[in-house]
């Protein structure tokens, strides 16, 4: 993301990051996979894991994990081990499936809390954590994770709901002065 000052993420803002890079890889083998490439990722469930590239491994499941790529540097290339799971491990195409939001900013737990039952508070929901949960109805996951010292919370759902949640989205920002921000990426 290009020319975002922090002062613009740092009350209530929502990007829309869908344009970028995102996958899941699920299978028995997928741990054992990981290992094999030397990637960092836990075996707690519902924890996202910093990659030394800046990508998120977020652990749905002993069996599956969701890839976000880093805001700050989206591109992935065609080659990466990513892309190559292998027996027992398969990749899925998230941006194919999936929409995907970062709420920014002190205001955004207060925000969320109008359409979700889960306590965002970063006193309570810690940086790193993750949610399945129901935003505005529909099936969502939530992961917090800060972008630079700035609350963030990355919100991704089924791709056939998204305008319907931006607008909701919007409206429940209103509240608050929030701010629909559409970054640019290198």
């Amino acid at each position: 993301m290009t020319g975002l000052e922090h002062s613009e993420l740092s009350h209530l803002a929502l990007l829309d990051l869908s344009p970028l890079p995102r996958f899941g890889l699920k299978g028995v083998s997928m741990q054992a996979w990981l290992d094999d490439r030397g990637f960092t990722v836990g075996e707690v469930s519902n924890r996202a894991y910093p990659q030394n590239d800046g990508s998120l491994a977020a652990r749905l499941s002993p069996a599956e994990l969701l890839f976000l790529c880093d805001p700050e540097q989206p591109v992935m290339p065609a080659d990466h081990d990513y892309l190559r799971p292998g027996r027992g491990c398969y990749m899925i195409r998230r941006q194919d499936s999936h929409f995907w939001f970062a709420i920014t900013g002190e205001k955004a737990p207060s925000m969320l809390a109008k359409l979700c039952g889960v306590n965002f508070d970063p006193q309570v929901f810690d940086h790193h954590r993750l949610a399945q949960t129901q935003v505005a109805r529909i099936s969502a996951i939530v992961v917090r994770s800060d972008i630079r010292g700035v609350l963030c919370y990355h919100l991704l759902g089924d791709n056939s709901y998204c305008a319907y949640m931006k607008d909701c989205m919007r409206d429940a920002m209103q509240e608050f002065e929030g701010r629909l921000i559409n970054p640019t990426f290198n």
